[in-house]
């Protein structure tokens, strides 16, 4: 992964696991590798993603936003599936995973497993259309453990009661 071949071969990585284990981190340290390459990177949180495309649509610069989030080498996309796609996300966040396939990658980082995703779509058969997309064209790394924020507020109490 830290080749970054992946991004230029457009395959997409996918993070899961539970809160705290360091998905966002490792998703963010693989972006600034990525802009150091010289490859264009994107991070977004989804919740604000689908906000962002609906509005888009109320504005009708929905093809625009499309065709410049195409365009990105490497698309994050933080905090997948913390709600349910429902109405017009479902088609949307289906459109923007069809105008990369294969030749622009997708970072994921999502808490449940790809194996719930498809219940995370509403209209299955749009589930289906996406979850055939993401998994055939994804490496996917589940990562455990505790949360990483436990452990750091564990070590700052430590320090600051040492001091005292």
């Amino acid at each position: 992964m830290t080749s970054l071949e992946w991004i230029r071969n457009g395959r997409n990585l996918v993070f899961t696991g539970p809160t705290g284990t360091g998905k966002t981190w490792l998703a963010c340290a693989i972006g600034n590798a990525a802009c150091r390459a010289g490859l264009s990177t994107q991070f977004i949180r989804v919740p604000l993603l689908l906000e962002t495309l609906v509005a888009a649509h109320a504005t009708v610069s929905f093809n625009q936003m499309l065709e410049r989030l195409k365009k990105i080498d490497l698309l994050i996309l933080d905090d997948w599936g913390l709600e349910p796609f429902k109405g017009r996300a479902q088609n949307d966040i289906l459109e923007l995973i069809e105008s990369r396939l294969n030749c622009k990658s997708l970072l994921i980082t999502a808490q449940a497993p790809m194996t719930l995703w498809h219940d995370l779509l509403v209209a299955k058969p749009i589930a289906d259309a996406l979850m055939d997309r993401l998994v055939h064209s994804s490496y996917n790394i589940k990562l455990t453990g505790e949360s990483l924020r436990t452990k750091a507020n564990a070590a700052t109490r430590l320090a600051k009661s040492k001091k005292a």
